[in-house]
């Protein structure tokens, strides 16, 4: 009984050390827009972090303080250099945002 739990302990080891690591694919960056085109945008995030934008690409508030119910639908005409956003990166492995949050509360705005 002992042998084939160690059996069993040992092959899902394996197997998980044989799945791809999807860490590194799924990055995510929250800072300061440093540079945006309409088709890319450049964040500051413990460095610099480009983003391919496409018609895709998704925009809304970044809620931080309350109301927390609000409309958050934006489009990028809320972008702006210094402005404070989170971006999330598409799951097929390139470089492109999926979605894009724009914090739009006045006291985070201000903060640099």
């Amino acid at each position: 009984m002992i042998k084939r739990m160690l059996l069993f302990a040992v092959l899902a080891a394996t197997a998980a050390m044989a799945l791809p690591n999807r860490a590194g694919a799924d990055k995510c960056a929250n800072g300061r827009i440093t540079a945006f085109t309409p088709t890319s945008i450049t964040v500051y995030d413990d460095g610099l972090m480009t983003f391919t934008v496409d018609g895709r690409t998704r925009f809304t508030k970044w809620i931080t303080q309350a109301p927390w119910q609000q409309h958050t639908d934006l489009s990028n005409h809320w972008l702006s250099i210094g402005e404070l956003v989170y971006v999330h990166q598409r799951h097929d492995g390139t470089n492109t945002a999926r979605w894009i949050q724009v914090a739009t509360d006045e006291p985070l705005r201000n903060v640099h």
